[in-house]
């Protein structure tokens, strides 16, 4: 029974240990995406800040002019990597994960459908690009309220990320739909900036912290004792936290079960061999 659970918790460690390993790399680039999508649109700020009025004209107009067209690619297609990254992190998360894969898609196409030049959006490619940003946008916002929503009450970042985050998007999409309210369309380029930069920010909270409540994983043996925590931020019983591995992870279980009953079938026929 002990040679069993010795096997089982060696399994277990082996998956975990690669899982570790692949959450580092995924955290790693999506920090690296972030950062260079934030890079990106500073450049634009910068280079361009007396080509394009950022309290007026929102942030695709940078793509209008050389070499801005070159700046915004890099810094949308950052926040796609940086949203592509996360989405793999937090697979067992289908409202984080698939909001992250749309916008991943979106900041592809606003890249590939450039905006229109002036106000009035009337071609279908600025069309394409007009409601691509607005679904990743949106969707990453979800994200946002989301891992709020499911976060440790000492994550206070994420709650005031995810609130500022509902705020410059209603005022953004009133300032776009509605400029005349309130003379929106004046400075309509100053929430959808805020709204970028939020953004940003999550991806790098998002990259560094688990956002469960209980994210503790245990597993029990033998070889310790008593329980190994297998990551996660949070408290947690162990119980629960084994119950919550076994179910996340029942294919590697049943590998680890198949895997044992062959070693056991080979050390009985070893030792009906020396008899």
């Amino acid at each position: 029974m002990t040679t069993r659970m010795d096997f089982t918790v060696i399994d277990a460690e082996n998956v975990l240990a690669g899982e570790d390993h692949l959450d580092r790399l995924v955290r790693r680039l999506a920090i690296a995406a972030a950062l260079t999508a934030l890079a990106g649109f500073g450049f634009l700020h910068g280079y361009l800040a007396e080509v394009v009025d950022p309290v007026r004209q929102p942030v695709s107009s940078y793509a209008l002019t050389a070499p801005g067209e070159v700046g915004f690619a890099v810094g949308a297609i950052g926040m796609a990597v940086a949203c592509g990254a996360l989405a793999l992190r937090f697979t067992r998360r289908a409202w984080i994960c698939w909001p992250l894969v749309a916008s991943s898609g979106m900041y592809v196409l606003v890249v590939l459908f450039p905006t229109d030049a002036g106000v009035a959006v009337s071609t279908v490619g600025g069309q394409i690009h007009r409601y691509a940003a607005g679904v990743a946008f949106v969707a990453v916002t979800v994200v946002a309220i989301v891992a709020a929503w499911r976060s440790a009450r000492s994550q206070r970042m994420l709650r005031v990320a995810a609130g500022l985050a509902v705020l410059m998007l209603l005022v953004t999409t009133i300032n776009t739909f509605l400029p005349e309210l309130a003379d929106g369309g004046a400075w309509r380029g100053v929430p959808q900036r805020a709204l970028l930069v939020i953004h940003i920010g999550l991806f790098l909270v998002l990259s560094r912290r688990s956002i469960d409540r209980s994210n503790h994983r245990d597993v029990a043996g033998p070889r310790d004792g008593g329980t190994r925590q297998l990551g996660g931020e949070g408290e947690g019983t162990s119980t629960n936290g084994a119950v919550r591995w076994g179910v996340a992870n029942w294919p590697e279980l049943m590998a680890m079960w198949a895997n044992m009953r062959i070693r056991d079938s080979r050390a009985t026929s070893e030792s009906d061999s020396c008899e």
